[in-house]
């Protein structure tokens, strides 16, 4: 099947664009950086007509508690940029790490999955080898002094985003997730959370082939990026 190419201007570590390729995209869009609740609009490549197409319909979401911080590996990034422990969720355009939850594997699901329990945590100690990752302390040996417990009823789904997992970067922020919401006005420590229901609906539609693509940022940014690389409405 030949994929859509398209340039997104993502800087690597070595200041270069990187081409990436995805037919599918997960827009979350916010009135502004400091809002806290947004929309997530789904949309796939449409090879035939050669355009995006929703997906699925529109959700409501909540981002971070004090709204959004840019990645600054973004070309549109500008301050505030996401730190650790700010409350805010980043904003750039992300791929997608591994799916996880405290319950088995749901049914329907092509995405990798991860299940958790009482000895999984995601190390946000950044002097650990282990930083800005899921791990199992009775499968390694403890080398931090902080890290956020995976078996909690707001992570009984989700799905990791790959936010400063490569080389990443001390202070930058770590174990950024999607997962459940308590309530659609309650922000998060910064992640992007929303429904059970929404989530696993989200969880399902995924396919690796695809190589979907995560673009979080507040509307007048997405508004740029939309008409500089022709990106859905």
């Amino acid at each position: 099947m030949q994929r859509l190419v398209f340039l997104l201007l993502i800087w690597s570590i070595t200041g270069q664009a990187q081409t990436l390729d995805t037919q599918q995209l997960l827009v979350v869009t916010t009135p502004t950086l400091t809002s806290v609740t947004g929309t997530l609009r789904t949309y796939e490549w449409n090879q035939i007509q050669q355009q995006w197409k929703q997906a699925r319909p529109p959700q409501t979401v909540v981002v971070g508690k004090n709204g959004l911080a840019w990645d600054r590996k973004h070309p549109l990034a500008s301050p505030p940029y996401k730190q650790e422990g700010d409350g805010k969720a980043p904003a750039g355009v992300f791929r997608l790490g591994t799916a996880f939850g405290t319950e088995p594997k749901p049914a329907s699901l092509h995405w990798p999955y991860v299940q958790t329990n009482r000895s999984c945590f995601c190390v946000d100690d950044a002097r650990s080898r282990h930083y800005n990752q899921l791990v199992h302390t009775d499968s390694v040996r403890k080398d931090w002094t902080s890290a956020e417990r995976m078996f909690i009823p707001d992570y009984k789904y989700g799905l990791v985003l790959a936010y400063n997992t490569d080389s990443p970067q001390v202070g930058a922020g770590s174990c950024i997730f999607m997962h459940l919401w308590e309530n659609p006005t309650h922000g998060t420590a910064g992640c992007t959370a929303m429904t059970e229901t929404d989530m696993l609906s989200l969880l399902r539609w995924l396919d690796p082939v695809k190589k979907p693509l995560l673009i979080q940022m507040p509307e007048p940014d997405y508004d740029r990026l939309k008409r500089l690389y022709a990106l859905p409405e």
